[in-house]
C-alpha cells in the first residue's frame, strides 16, 4: 500500500486518504505551503472547530444544557398547577322578601268588607333564604393552559352593548397564560326538587326537563344601552329600578358595570306602551334573578317575555294589567309555562302563579301534580278561558273575585276530597263550610246551594240562572245583589230558608217575582 505523510503532523497516511486520522487535518484542502507562508484563516477555523468537537468538556456542556431545560419545564408545570387550584370559597347567602295578597277574615272565619261592599285584602310578606354555592374552577391541561389550546375555549354567551359592560373574553399570549391565573369559572345554580307525578292519573304532568310548548319570537339582535336603565349597585350586585326607553323589543342586561343584575324592582316598566317583547340576557356571572311584583305594571302592548336561563324568582303579580300578553318562555326546574299558564314549583308541589290574558287557550286543565292556585292569581284577566278542570290533588283555589270573565264551567275531579261541582259550579271546603266559585257564563238554570255555603254575590253576574234555593245555613254576602237581580239578571224564582236570620228582610226587599220561604 502506498502511503503519504500529513503535512501538519507528519503522520503516515494511506495515499488515497483525504483526512488525517491523527490530527483530523484535511489533506485535500491543505497543499504544501512554501516556507515562510502562514496557514490560511479557513484552515485555522476548521482546525479549531474539530478540536472543540473532539474535546470531552463539550459533551459535558451538552448534558448541562439538557438538564437546565428539564428543570425549567418542571418549574413551569408546578407554577401552573399552583395557579389553577382555587382557594376555598365561602357560599353566599341572601334573604329574599316575597309578598302575597290574602283576604282578611274575622275570628269567626267571615271575610272583612269595606263600607262599599268590597272585600278587604292584606299584603303579607314572607322571607326566603337562598344559599348560593361557590364557583368551581374549570382546569385545562398544561399545554392547553400554557399555549391557550383552542379546544378548551369558554362557552360563548349573548352580550349586551352597555356603556360599561361585562368584560369580553380575549385570547391571551404565551406569557399571559404562563403567569396569569386561569379565571374560567362556571357557576352552579340552586334548584328545587321536582315533585313526582302520580301514575294513576291520565292528565298531563309538569316535567322539569321539558321545554315550553309554544314558539316565541326570537330575541331581537338589537342592543340596549345602560342609559335606558336606572339602577343601583350594592357590592358586586346591581338592581334595575327604572326603564326610560321607548323600544318595542327590550333586552334586559345580566351585567352592568361588571356587577351581576340580581333584581328587577316593581314598576320598572310601569305604564310603558311601546314594549312588545321583553328578553333577559343570559350570563354565567348572574347567580340568580328576582323579578318583583308589578315589574311590568300596565304595559298594554307587551305580548311576550323571554326569561333567561339563570336561577329565577318570578314573584306573583309581576305582570299586572297587561291585556296583550300571549306567552312566556321560561326554563329550569322552578317555573314552567304551559298554554300561557305559568306554574311555580314550591318545593313539594306545583301551583298556578300567572296566566297570560291574551293566550288563545280556552281550557285551563291543571296537570296531575299541580295543587291549585296561588291567592294572587290574575284569572279575572284571562278572557279566553271557558273551562277550568281541577284534578283530585287540588287543595287551593282562586279567590271568588278572580273568576275569568267568560268562564262557563269549573269542573272538579270526583276523587278530590276538598271539593266538588254541580253543573260546572264549584264548591271547595273553607272554614267548616264550602266556598262557591260561580262561573259568570255558566248555563245552569236551577241551582240549590249546599248547606253552609259561602257565596259572594258582588263578584260576578250571570244571565242564565232562573231558579235559586238558598238554605238557612248559607252565608250570602251582598244578598241585596241577588234581591235586586244585579247578580242573576234572569232570576224568576227565589226559595229562601225560613229560619235564616235574613228571611224577613228577603220577603220585604226582593224584586224577584216568585220569592218564597221554605
Amino acid at each position: 500500500m502506498l502511503y503519504k505523510k500529513c503535512s501538519k503532523c507528519g503522520a503516515q497516511i494511506p495515499k488515497e486518504a483525504g483526512f488525517c486520522l491523527k490530527c483530523f487535518s484535511s489533506l485535500e484542502a491543505i497543499s504544501p505551503q512554501p516556507e515562510g507562508k502562514k496557514p490560511s484563516v479557513f484552515f485555522l477555523f476548521w482546525t479549531r472547530l474539530l478540536k472543540i468537537l473532539k474535546a470531552r468538556s463539550f459533551r459535558w456542556s451538552l448534558v448541562g444544557v439538557a438538564g437546565l431545560l428539564t428543570a425549567m419545564g418542571i418549574c413551569i408545570f408546578l407554577f401552573k398547577t399552583a395557579n389553577t387550584t382555587p382557594s376555598p370559597v365561602v357560599p353566599e347567602t341572601t334573604i329574599i322578601h316575597i309578598t302575597e295578597t290574602v283576604a282578611v277574615t274575622q275570628s269567626n272565619g267571615e271575610f272583612v268588607t269595606e263600607e262599599n261592599g268590597e272585600q278587604v285584602f292584606d299584603v303579607v310578606e314572607h322571607t326566603q333564604t337562598i344559599t348560593l354555592p361557590p364557583s368551581t374552577t374549570k382546569k385545562q391541561g398544561l399545554l392547553g393552559g400554557l399555549f391557550n389550546d383552542k379546544t378548551t375555549s369558554p362557552k360563548q354567551t349573548t352580550s349586551v352593548n352597555t356603556d360599561k359592560d361585562d368584560e369580553e373574553t380575549t385570547q391571551k399570549g404565551f406569557w399571559e397564560n404562563l403567569f396569569d391565573k386561569d379565571d374560567t369559572t362556571e357557576s352552579t345554580i340552586v334548584t328545587t326538587t321536582k315533585p313526582e307525578a302520580t301514575s294513576s292519573v291520565t292528565t298531563t304532568t309538569i316535567e322539569a326537563t321539558t321545554s315550553p310548548n309554544t314558539t316565541l319570537p326570537p330575541t331581537t339582535a338589537g342592543t340596549v344601552s345602560t342609559k335606558d336603565f336606572e339602577y343601583t349597585i350594592s357590592g358586586k350586585y346591581a338592581t334595575i329600578t327604572k326603564y326610560t326607553g321607548n323600544a318595542s323589543s327590550v333586552i334586559i342586561p345580566a351585567v352592568i358595570e361588571g356587577c351581576a343584575v340580581t333584581k328587577i324592582n316593581g314598576n320598572t316598566f310601569q305604564n310603558n306602551s311601546s314594549i312588545v317583547t321583553i328578553s333577559f340576557e343570559t350570563n354565567s356571572k348572574q347567580p340568580y334573578l328576582w323579578v318583583n311584583s308589578q315589574t311590568f305594571n300596565n304595559c298594554p302592548n307587551l305580548r311576550f317575555i323571554n326569561f333567561s336561563d339563570t336561577d329565577l324568582g318570578i314573584l306573583n303579580n309581576f305582570a299586572m294589567n297587561c291585556p296583550s300578553m300571549e306567552d312566556i318562555s321560561v326554563s329550569g326546574s322552578q317555573f314552567k309555562c304551559i298554554d300561557g299558564t305559568l306554574y311555580y314549583n314550591t318545593g313539594s308541589t306545583w301551583k298556578v302563579r300567572y296566566h297570560c290574558p291574551a293566550n288563545p287557550a280556552t281550557e285551563l286543565r291543571l296537570p296531575n301534580n299541580c295543587a291549585g292556585f296561588e291567592s294572587a292569581i290574575n284569572l279575572k284577566e284571562a278572557r279566553n278561558i271557558k273551562n277550568i278542570y281541577m284534578g283530585k290533588n287540588v287543595t287551593s283555589y282562586p279567590a271568588a273575585n278572580q273568576m275569568p270573565p267568560n268562564c262557563e264551567n269549573i269542573f272538579v275531579d270526583s276523587g278530590n276530597p276538598n271539593g266538588y261541582d254541580v253543573g260546572g259550579v264549584a264548591f271547595f271546603k273553607q272554614n267548616g263550610g264550602y266556598l262557591c266559585l260561580y262561573p259568570p257564563k255558566n248555563k245552569t238554570q236551577s241551582l240549590t246551594l249546599p248547606e253552609n255555603t259561602l257565596i259572594y254575590c258582588n263578584y260576578f253576574t250571570n244571565s242564565s240562572l232562573k231558579t235559586l234555593y238558598i238554605p238557612s245555613t248559607a252565608n250570602v254576602q251582598y244578598l241585596e245583589y241577588v234581591l235586586s237581580k244585579k247578580t242573576f239578571s234572569s232570576l224568576e224564582n227565589l226559595y229562601f230558608g225560613s229560619v235564616h236570620s235574613k228571611a224577613a228582610y228577603v220577603l220585604e226587599h226582593s224584586d224577584i217575582t216568585n220569592t218564597q220561604l221554605y
